[in-house]
């Protein structure tokens, strides 16, 4: 009986971390010692668009006969445990190929990993019943063994290749409204075949200072919350909610943010329809690590030391704005009329005293747009607005071009280069991405 083939696929992107190479190196060591039942190969094709990418695999695969096709992204770790010797870490895609020898009806099967910061979500996903939409687990959802899903992620995803004679050419292509995790378990499952995800093997993934995302590193960090100007924020919070935390956290879950799919004609509408479950999910939110990491930047860069004037749009519960309010600059909040976020925040303000306004004024020296370009269809009035309220040298400061997260039913402007293109335009310089700083006009210069 002739031996399975594994086609390896790693999809990479110029910069290779040196860990992640050290880990593969091992992995392929061991399963040429410990594997001679399979042929292995490698296809690394450069991820400079993973659609791309992933066709040459699969094209390389098929080519070479193929049985099962293991696609791997760049930043993923085997060896969690940083183990010196042997270890059957890195027997994954053995395992991953067995369930599919096991069981002919499964098409792809993956492993368990996190996404790498905001919730820290298992990047698994099923689709809603009512309109097909996919949306990520929760972490109290993982069964740790074999569970069937909608889709598996792409990072780590053992597909018999098979699957490909049934779905037509191209398998992938540009991920303008679904990834190609997405879009390849979908055209599997219309094929007749099965999706599964074996949560008992879990892999790392790298945060980009280097750090491995597993799920022992998300409870430590989630039980570590010592940061002031957060402490502050989380005991308003609770306060206005009338809560303790466990509690306020049972409430955040309660927040299904695929209604926004039924009322995609009205959003202003339906943010304004928000109940304070929309609070407790901005505070367990604002309250992961990366998102503490993200504050602690722009409470760095925006000086307190020297009156200012400043503006969040789109603020909802302000928890990054709301304490240069109390460190003495004088700030204005908008959001949607109505919406529990900014109720909360308009509670804050006459708590604690602070010079605030809730409606769009200017010049400011700066305005703050986080975590909310995404969620706006007219993103170019906005920001038109917006800039025109700023000074000739003041800032724009926005984390809308780290945001990723494509398939949250909320964000509808997810075009970041249509968006980085219209601020240039607009007269905005920038360095980062995140700090745009408006051209001083010609007049003034002067």
């Amino acid at each position: 009986m002739s031996r399975k083939s594994i086609c390896i696929g790693i999809v990479a992107y110029d910069g290779f971390d040196g860990q992640v190479a050290q880990d593969y190196m091992r992995m392929m060591f061991h399963l040429g010692r410990r594997h001679p039942e399979y042929d292995f190969q490698l296809a690394i094709k450069w991820k400079s668009e993973q659609f791309r990418a992933r066709n040459a695999i699969v094209k390389a695969a098929l080519q070479s006969s193929a049985d099962y096709i293991w696609m791997l992204d760049d930043d993923h770790i085997l060896d969690i445990g940083r183990t010196q010797g042997a270890t059957s870490a890195y027997d994954l895609p053995v395992k991953l190929a067995k369930h599919l020898e096991d069981n002919p009806n499964i098409g792809v099967v993956g492993a368990l990993y996190f996404q790498r910061g905001g919730d820290y979500a298992p990047v698994i996903m099923q689709e809603s019943k009512e309109d097909d939409r996919p949306y990520f687990l929760t972490h109290p959802e993982i069964s740790h063994r074999m569970q069937k899903v909608d889709i598996t992620g792409g990072g780590c995803m053992m597909i018999r290749a098979s699957v490909f004679d049934k779905i037509s050419e191209p398998w992938f292509v540009p991920e303008h409204e679904w990834g190609t995790d997405i879009q390849l378990c979908k055209q599997a499952r219309a094929a007749g075949f099965e999706v599964w995800c074996d949560t008992s093997l879990e892999i790392g993934h790298m945060q980009n200072e280097k750090r491995l995302v597993t799920s022992e590193v998300i409870k430590k960090d989630t039980s570590k919350r010592e940061y002031e100007p957060l402490l502050r924020y989380r005991r308003d919070v609770l306060e206005y909610l009338g809560m303790n935390i466990d509690q306020a956290a049972d409430l955040a879950r309660e927040y299904d943010p695929r209604e926004a799919t039924k009322r995609k004609d009205d959003l202003i509408a339906y943010y304004a329809s928000r109940n304070k479950s929309q609070l407790a999910r901005q505070l367990i939110f604002h309250s992961y690590p990366t998102m503490v990491d993200e504050m602690k930047l722009f409470h760095s860069k925006i000086r307190t030391d020297i009156r200012a004037y400043g503006a969040e749009y789109g603020c909802g519960s302000a928890p990054v704005s709301f304490e240069f309010a109390l460190q003495g600059h004088r700030m204005d909040f908008i959001d949607v009329e109505g919406s529990a976020a900014l109720e909360f925040t308009k509670w804050r303000a006459k708590k604690h005293k602070v010079n605030a306004g809730f409606v769009l004024g200017g010049p400011y020296d700066y305005v703050m747009m986080l975590d909310s370009i995404e969620h706006i269809v007219d993103w170019r009035g906005v920001l038109t607005d917006v800039i025109s309220r700023i000074k000739d040298g003041g800032v724009l400061a926005t984390n809308y071009f780290g945001n990723r997260d494509f398939n949250n039913p909320e964000h509808v402007s997810m075009d970041h280069d249509a968006v980085r293109r219209f601020l240039k335009e607009a007269g905005m310089e920038s360095g980062s991405d995140v700090f745009w700083v408006k051209r001083v006009s010609q007049e003034v210069a002067a």
